[in-house]
């Protein structure tokens, strides 16, 4: 996503050339209609990691930047490069701004790409803690993000029941589906603290 024209270029450049699939929201040049109303919207393909770039004394939003409230309201994660961090107008949901340098917007991009969902992460865990109120050990969550949707994995404590092991499956992924808006997939895996795995 570019807040001008052609602001994007060679970050885009050096994400493929570091073998990522980089798409964007705009066929060159057009302001509109985004690609998801001419053809396929990224985020129906699958995206990892939405990369805000911004031009230096941008303060507002511009029509190219229409993509990123779609991926705020899917929970894909948003770096944003470039411009004036305090101007950001996406700074609430910003997990990471850099520089509009191509090696540190890659980088970024591959940070950010790589780390748990941390809104995510605590209303899974929320959820498991529902369940399972007198455990010992407090369940805790972990919830990432991919082109090919969210996986949760949480751990319990290892003398859980099994029939609490399933409820806990069952909430966590209720309580991920009232958050996200059609994800691809939702997986979730319970995991014991004895190591033992049960897959929903």
């Amino acid at each position: 996503v570019e807040h001008e024209h052609d602001a994007a270029a060679s970050i885009l450049d050096g994400l493929r050339e570091a073998g990522h699939d980089a798409v964007t929201c705009h066929e060159a040049g057009i302001s509109f209609p985004c690609v998801g109303i001419t053809d396929t919207c990224p985020k129906q393909a699958g995206v990892d990691v939405t990369l805000v770039v911004r031009t230096p004394g941008a303060t507002e939003p511009s029509t190219l930047e229409d993509g990123v409230g779609c991926s705020i309201r899917e929970h894909i994660p948003v770096v944003v490069a470039g411009g004036d961090e305090a101007a950001n107008p996406f700074a609430q949901w910003t997990v990471e701004f850099v520089d509009a340098d191509v090696a540190d917007a890659v980088d970024a991009v591959m940070r950010v790409a790589a780390a748990p969902h941390a809104e995510l992460s605590e209303v899974a865990a929320a959820a498991a803690r529902r369940v399972l109120v007198g455990a010992v050990e407090r369940p805790t969550a972990t919830v990432y993000s991919s082109k090919d949707g969210f996986k949760a994995v949480v751990q319990i404590d290892g003398s859980v029941p099994d029939a609490d092991r399933s409820r806990v499956a069952t909430w966590v992924l209720t309580a991920l589906r009232a958050e996200l808006e059609n994800p691809k997939s939702i997986d979730v895996s319970v995991v014991r603290t004895s190591a033992h795995i049960a897959e929903f």
